[in-house]
């Protein structure tokens, strides 16, 4: 397994990066997530990078104490896509969907 680096904020330094930029819309031509992930003392967390039109927002993968851990890097994916889905819903965005291989 990858060694992964953290600050002194429990931030990695050197994430797992999986991406996937949306172009199939004029108005969202711009529009791109990133989902960030790693490991500590065998527990996996997320973070991510969203961009949809002209709002955003982002957060590292982290491994402080209020960070949920996940058993798996699946499944620390498959939350960050989760929350993804729930930041489009909020904005009313219906084009941009996260679809990854790897989210169930």
């Amino acid at each position: 397994m990858k060694d992964f680096l953290f600050n002194n904020c429990d931030i990695c330094l050197n994430p797992n990066i999986i991406e996937r930029y949306v172009g199939d819309n004029k108005n969202y031509s711009n529009s791109h997530f990133v989902i960030k992930t790693a490991c500590s003392n065998g527990k996996w967390t997320w973070g991510y990078g969203i961009m949809i039109h002209d709002q955003g927002g982002s957060c590292g993968a982290g491994r402080g104490s209020f960070e949920k851990k996940y058993g798996t890097e699946k499944e620390a994916i498959n939350a960050a896509c989760k929350f993804i889905r729930e930041y489009r819903k909020r904005l009313g965005i219906t084009v941009f969907q996260p679809r990854l291989k790897v989210c169930t």
